[in-house]
């Protein structure tokens, strides 16, 4: 099954392109915004949605092809494999920015857990170098701890 992302939709259309690192952002809405600094057309790369508060406008990836193209709905897939190819055949441009923000899984290699004591050294390490707020410490000395026994506990 292929896959199409909407920052391969506006992109394609020539719409303006997310601000790095953002996951969301606002363009001119071809259905109500006449002024040329109007924007009220909410793209959600996140979600992979379009939405404009003003007129009601909205869908997903095929729907904003659609409202640009005025192809209908049920032949935006032909349209959009014909233009730019099939998913696992075609090139994709590089993008400036955060990949995450751009909803791209970015695929980790995991590592084996280190053995329980080391972590353990770690954690209590790290735990002597924080402080116990003094809410904190009343809200254990109210559940019957006594101040000696926290300062033992850490």
């Amino acid at each position: 099954m292929e896959i199409f992302h909407i920052w391969d939709v506006t992109a394609l259309l020539g719409l303006p392109q997310a601000p790095a690192g953002r996951s969301s952002y606002y363009i001119p809405c071809p259905c109500c915004d006449s002024r040329p600094k109007g924007r009220h057309l909410n793209i959600n790369l996140k979600k992979e949605v379009f939405r404009c508060p003003r007129c009601g406008a909205s869908g997903g990836i095929f729907d904003l092809y659609a409202l640009y193209t005025d192809v209908p709905r049920d032949r935006v897939r032909r349209s959009l494999v014909e233009r730019l190819g099939m998913p696992e055949n075609r090139k994709r441009p590089k993008k400036s920015g955060n990949a995450a923000a751009r909803g791209a899984v970015i695929m980790v290699k995991e590592t084996a857990p280190t053995d329980i004591e080391t972590r353990n050294k770690a954690y209590t390490e790290f735990l002597a170098e924080l402080s116990l707020a003094a809410d904190h410490r009343d809200s254990l000395m109210n559940r019957g701890l006594k101040s000696e026994e926290i300062d033992m506990l850490g």
